[in-house]
Order: C-alpha cells, then structure tokens, then sequence
C-alpha cells in the first residue's frame, strides 16, 4: 500500500514537472513535441542497440507503430498547447481526468 501511494505522488509531479517545464520552454508546442519526440526515439534505440534486442517489424507492424506515434504526438502537441494558452495547473487537471474518463467509459460501455 505505501509503495502504490509513492508511485502515485511520483506520478503527479512528473506531470506537474512536464507541465511546468512546457510553460517554461519558449518553443511552440509543434517544435517541443518534435524535439521531445526525437531525443525519446534515439535514447531508445541506443538502449536497443547496446542491448542488442533489436526487433524485426513487418510492414503492417510498422504502419501500427506510425499511427499509435502519431496519436502520441498529437496527444502531446495538444497538452502542451492547452498550458501555453492557459496555465499549468489547467493542463494537468485535464491531463489527469484521462483516466478518470477512462474509468468511466469501463464503467457504463
């Protein structure tokens, strides 16, 4: 139970942290997500590489993996966007009320 309430309150100041460091950074939400988007996908083909687990992805696998990165980026391009034009505080609500909503759906669909 304590480790669940320390992985929670860890959970909400890495938001809080994006957030706030998405207001800070003067580039528009577009070029924050490709930068952001770019450093994630080198870091983690370094790690595959030394690793050496690289995968082998068929055609249709690649197509899945562009369309879920793409959904990702427009994901992120949006909250970044919603704290430049309002304030951190409003970002991470709406941020964090994606799982509520989710839960919600389970609920009732």
């Amino acid at each position: 139970m304590k480790s669940t309430f320390i992985k929670l309150h860890l959970s909400v100041l890495l938001a809080g942290a994006t957030g706030l460091f998405g207001k800070l950074i003067t580039l528009n939400e577009g070029l924050l997500v490709w930068y952001r988007l770019m450093f994630t996908a080198l870091l983690f083909l370094l790690i595959l590489f030394v690793s050496g687990k690289v995968p082998r992805v068929t055609w249709k696998g690649f197509l899945r993996i562009a369309l879920v990165g793409s959904l990702l980026a427009l994901h992120w391009i949006f909250f970044y966007g919603s704290i430049k034009a309002s304030n951190v505080s409003v970002g991470v609500v709406c941020f964090s009320l994606v799982g509520f909503l989710q839960l919600c759906w389970s609920l009732f669909y």
